[in-house]
């Protein structure tokens, strides 16, 4: 069992960022012994729900984040680039 825990995930919720659907994540993560798993997508939360029961179902802890993107946001410096983070 290893002590090392992905906390920055992407799914292919993740447009052009993550290519592995969140369950074969989940099931990845369960067969090298991981203690748990966090997925970050882009701009949504669209993979939260079959990763979340994956890991249910594996009794895998996990944690779900979402990273917002500034440069989607309307009032935005056009010199800044920004990705923020948050981990439920």
């Amino acid at each position: 069992m290893s002590d090392y825990v992905e906390l920055h995930c992407h799914s292919n919720f993740s447009l052009l960022d993550g290519a592995s659907h969140p369950e074969d994540l989940v099931t990845r993560a369960a067969e090298m012994g991981m203690p748990a798993l966090a997925i970050a997508d882009h701009d949504g939360l669209y993979g939260a729900v079959p990763f979340f029961f994956s890991a249910l179902y594996l009794v895998l802890p996990v944690s779900v984040a979402g990273e917002v993107d500034e440069s989607n946001l309307k009032k935005r410096r056009k010199d800044a680039a920004l990705n923020l983070t948050s981990l439920w």
